[in-house]
């Protein structure tokens, strides 16, 4: 005789389910949903029993672990350019101090003394043909460097190239 397909093979009862029966059992009025929490509380699971002159039992070793997502590494910092430190040094060479010419006029005419003077009047306050510094004056490329510089940390401080960043707003920075 064949065994009848229809027919299902009853599953062995594991050691959780023999304890909820036997706690039903023990209190015959009680509903599953009542009897669930009282066999939680005695139902005692223990994978290796305590030895003999060992009371207490091993620590059972742990096997995987709890899976967590992966941390999203930080994207490598691409160039961006300061705009406005960038600014101040640009107008250092732009931009002529009182009865000169700029250096990039001089440094176009191809006149070196006048390039070198415009320069050191603008970056260094110093007048070379008086031979005297003038800070009121002269040193425009370093004043507007350092008023581009601040403006620079102050909009770091504000948050702004963080916005522009997330803006996906490419190299500019303030």
């Amino acid at each position: 005789m064949s065994p009848d397909p229809k027919k299902k093979k009853k599953r062995a009862l594991t050691a959780w389910q023999k304890h909820v029966k036997a706690t039903m059992a023990k209190y015959p009025g009680l509903s599953f949903k009542e009897a669930l929490p009282k066999a939680k509380l005695t139902y005692k699971k223990d994978p290796c029993p305590p030895r003999s002159g060992n009371p207490v039992s091993p620590v059972p070793k742990k096997r995987g672990g709890r899976k967590m997502a992966k941390k999203k590494g930080r994207k490598r910092a691409s160039f961006t350019l300061p705009i406005a430190p960038v600014a101040g040094i640009a107008s250092g060479f732009l931009l002529a101090p009182s009865g000169w010419a700029s250096p990039v006029e001089a440094a176009m005419a191809g006149d070196a003394k006048r390039f070198s003077d415009a320069i050191m009047a603008n970056w260094l306050c110093y007048d070379s043909p008086s031979g005297k510094f003038d800070f009121v004056n002269k040193g425009i490329g370093i004043k507007l460097t350092l008023v581009g510089c601040l403006i620079h940390w102050v909009a770091g401080k504000f948050g702004v190239n963080r916005f522009l960043a997330r803006s996906k707003i490419p190299v500019v920075r303030v």
